[in-house]
């Protein structure tokens, strides 16, 4: 086997030659210069835009907090309701037992009050009827 050796060449350009391949640098480079301006102004206008949002973020995270507070504040108060209206519950429910027992006391002072009736007129037919053998005494005696 040969070997073969690469000789290595230098190429030497013109000079019109160089200022045109530096020209296309140039051109290619300024290019991608303005890309990178382009996302330079976008990166930044997603920074921009993450920090609003980072705000607003805070800014929920404010009133998220503020609302606990509340919720705290809430779930106390209802507490608070339900141990008043357990409390109102059992003064109803003595209410109504007295309420019952006062029933039936003027249920039977009703009765009562119908028997004394009863014995009233009773006693009034009673007088009348003695009144009425008073005069026929007082006429028969007078005769």
């Amino acid at each position: 086997m040969k070997k073969i050796l690469k000789k290595s060449e230098e190429k030497s350009y013109k000079s019109g030659e160089v200022l045109s391949m530096l020209e296309t640098i140039h051109d290619d480079i300024k290019l991608i210069a303005e890309v990178q301006t382009e996302h330079t102004k976008k990166f930044d206008a997603i920074d921009v835009r993450f920090d609003r949002l980072e705000t607003k973020v805070d800014h929920l995270d404010i009133r998220v907090g503020s609302l606990e507070a509340d919720m705290v504040i809430v779930k106390d108060k209802i507490t608070t309701m339900d141990s008043k209206i357990t409390t109102m519950d059992s003064k109803i429910t003595t209410m109504d037992s007295k309420i019952t027992t006062i029933e039936k006391k003027i249920d039977r002072l009703q009765d009562d009050m119908v028997e004394v009736k009863y014995d009233l007129k009773k006693k009034i037919e009673k007088d009348e009827k003695m009144e009425k053998r008073v005069v026929k005494l007082e006429k028969l005696s007078l005769a």
